[in-house]
């Protein structure tokens, strides 16, 4: 394992200093701040930590590259808005002021192409509601616009994007989950920023909630389908059928569930399932054998609380590896699973 800060939260990893080896970015959501331990490209980050402070109440943070340079720059999302603009391999941090998000930890943010410009946009959920922020280069700086409420109800918690074929255009839709609802929105991108709400999709059992939710084609069938965690330690696959409509979920029972990942784990060229068990330090891996529910297959165990992960070849062997961001009381880790070929 290896040292990140104190509270971890979010990972991603990418060649940030562009010398050809990836390396880990997290997020401290106590400090709060992001921190950078770089790769070797020998199956070791123990050299260089660098450190950045962000926004003040920090919830999330996401990866990509914003201003179409090649590179993987950073935004934290949080009471305002930091963004870290990767230039020539150097990340510098840049705070942009917010209109005043009521954040909370079981808030979410991604990006994504939403509209017709060029560049990342962002939209993430505040403590009550979800917003869309459009991105705009200005000069050597990637900035966000103001604020678009999303027509979602009270409680968003998880957010995550696909094309779900409402209206047969390639724009990303956006897919809301809700702490206090047991059904998912689907929001429709018109292509200039607006998202229109097409209906929903039950995700959990009644009388529950949801934390986090991902999208990807499970059964192969050109539809994407929902991977959800619920708040009474189940996840579920929700199929979906075309034109937005989905099956009821298919319900699988993790103690403590809150992160959800999709990937071909096993590489049978189908998509898998990974979820986190995060009061316990573990990430269940369970695999895809063409229909729900999923065979569980292992248990991977590390110390600490596990909020999240990110599931990559981290040293390009050809086999995909877990990499886990864990707090142990005071002190932040990550832990990397290897996976051999």
């Amino acid at each position: 394992m290896y040292e990140m800060g104190r509270s971890v939260r979010d990972v991603f990893v990418s060649d940030y200093d562009l010398d050809g080896n990836l390396d880990i970015a997290t997020l401290d959501v106590d400090e709060p701040a992001v921190y950078i331990r770089y790769g070797n490209g020998r199956r070791d980050f123990a050299g260089k930590l660098d450190g950045f402070d962000v926004t003040s109440g920090a919830f999330g943070m996401h990866a990509g590259d914003f201003d179409l340079d090649g590179d993987t720059d950073l935004v934290v999302f949080g009471s305002a808005l930091t963004t870290l603009i990767n230039n020539a391999g150097v990340l510098e941090p840049f705070s942009l002021p917010s209109p005043g998000i009521i954040t909370g930890q079981l808030n979410d943010g991604i990006t994504g192409e939403f509209d017709l410009l060029l560049g990342l946009d962002i939209a993430h959920t505040g403590e009550y509601s979800a917003f869309f922020q459009r991105g705009t280069l200005v000069g050597q700086t990637w900035e966000f616009g103001q604020q678009t409420l999303l027509p979602v109800f009270e409680g968003a918690s998880g957010i995550a994007s696909g094309v779900f074929g409402f209206d047969g255009d390639e724009y990303e839709d956006l897919v809301v989950v809700n702490q206090g609802r047991n059904s998912a929105q689907l929001l429709r991108s018109n292509g200039d920023g607006a998202f229109i709400l097409e209906g929903e999709a039950v995700v959990c059992p009644p009388g529950s909630g949801a934390y986090r939710v991902q999208t990807g084609d499970l059964d192969a069938d050109g539809n994407l389908d929902l991977v959800t965690t619920c708040d009474v330690g189940i996840w579920t696959i929700t199929y979906g059928t075309g034109g937005g409509e989905f099956d009821d979920p298919l319900e699988q029972p993790v103690e403590t569930v809150f992160q959800a990942a999709i990937s071909d784990i096993d590489q049978d060229g189908d998509l898998d399932a990974l979820v986190t068990q995060s009061l316990l330090g573990h990430i269940e891996i369970f695999i895809n054998d063409g229909r729900a529910p999923f065979t569980f297959d292992t248990t991977l165990d590390a110390v600490g609380d596990a909020w999240s992960f990110e599931v990559t070849d981290i040293d390009r062997d050809g086999a995909v590896d877990v990499i886990a961001a864990l707090t142990d009381g005071p002190v932040g880790n990550v832990a990397i699973f290897w996976a051999n070929p």
